[in-house]
């Protein structure tokens, strides 16, 4: 028999295999919102499915999608490409640094709806911590269903340490609970020390690594 228990809530859950745990675990997210990471590999060209999937997990019509990226003409474009209807809502949030093409919003090319861009106002990780959290329950009292995508937090993680990117990530794992939404964030691995990838896999309550052939599932 296995057990697991939220660390969020006292939602707790006991099955007869391994497999079937992690089926309730991730229904139990789905409906109360929480952090999944998702490892990618950096030679990877189709992430698509393992990151729209966990976008559209819920009504999609009904859904507020917060993206935070460096790209947001990719990110729209694969939304368009690989997710099934277009959500109540779709902000995407982007640092200073990042390029917004001119031709972002030509619906013809690359999206079917509304979408909001907002840069980010601060490289300071406490103040986009903030901004996020804001974003994020912004579209939790406005959609019946909230999902939220950290790109990359690889390239973070690499800009600020992994002391400080923990503590935002615990942050945000908590925001996202209180606020129902279901939130996935990108790492690589084989850009970090093996020590790096388990400090960060202790803040998960799920794992869904998509560096080799098919995605897999598993608890940290």
């Amino acid at each position: 028999m296995y057990d697991w228990s939220c660390r969020h809530c006292e939602y707790s859950v006991s099955a007869g295999d391994k497999r079937a745990l992690i089926d309730q675990v991730k229904s139990h997210l789905v409906r109360s919102g929480g952090g999944i990471l998702v490892y990618n590999s950096p030679t990877r060209t189709d992430e698509g499915p393992a990151c729209t999937d966990l976008l559209t997990v819920r009504d999609v019509p009904n859904t507020g999608v917060l993206w935070i990226t460096k790209s947001p003409a990719e990110r729209l474009d694969l939304w368009r490409r690989h997710a099934d209807g277009w959500p109540q809502r779709l902000q995407l949030l982007v640092p200073p640094s990042a390029t917004v093409t001119e031709d972002l919003f030509d619906r013809s090319a690359i999206t079917d709806g509304p979408a909001e861009v907002t840069e980010l106002s601060s490289t300071s990780l406490e103040k986009l911590g903030r901004q996020i959290a804001d974003n994020t329950s912004t579209l939790a009292e406005e959609c019946r269903c909230t999902t939220v995508c950290f790109d990359n937090l690889s390239n973070v993680i690499h800009e600020f340490g992994n002391r400080s990117v923990f503590k935002l990530v615990h942050v945000l794992n908590v925001t996202m609970h209180n606020a129902g939404a279901l939130a996935h964030y990108h790492m690589e691995p084989e850009t970090h020390i093996g020590s790096t990838t388990h400090i960060f896999e202790q803040e998960f309550q799920l794992l869904r690594d998509w560096s080799g052939e098919e995605p897999e599932l598993s608890l940290p």
